[in-house]
């Protein structure tokens, strides 16, 4: 089985730009300390001062189903509409490589 990738999109509200940027450094911080995960990073969108992007990889699907029943996921998951004016998630398997 191949890793599981998910990538979280988030457009802060105007006035919530420190908070949100705040609350997503813990979220990586607390991720990547988690068993089955790889990689999760925090980045910020060229395309909007406001736009922060997060790139998650996990070994498997099962590790980010264990992920996203974390605590510290859910309770930043109920707080979202505060901070957000939009959020996109996508998730998948990657793929191999070509060489």
């Amino acid at each position: 089985m191949e890793n599981f990738i998910c990538i979280a999109k988030f457009q802060a509200k105007p006035q919530k730009h420190d908070e949100l940027e705040a609350r997503l450094k813990e979220l990586v911080r607390l991720s990547q300390m988690e068993e089955g995960c790889i990689d999760y990073d925090l980045c910020h969108a060229h395309d909007s001062k406001f736009s922060f992007f997060v790139v998650e990889q996990y070994k498997t699907k099962e590790d980010f189903e264990i992920h996203s029943k974390k605590e510290y996921l859910t309770r930043f998951i109920q707080d979202l509409e505060a901070l957000v004016a939009d959020v996109s998630i996508h998730v998948g398997e990657n793929t191999k490589r070509v060489a």
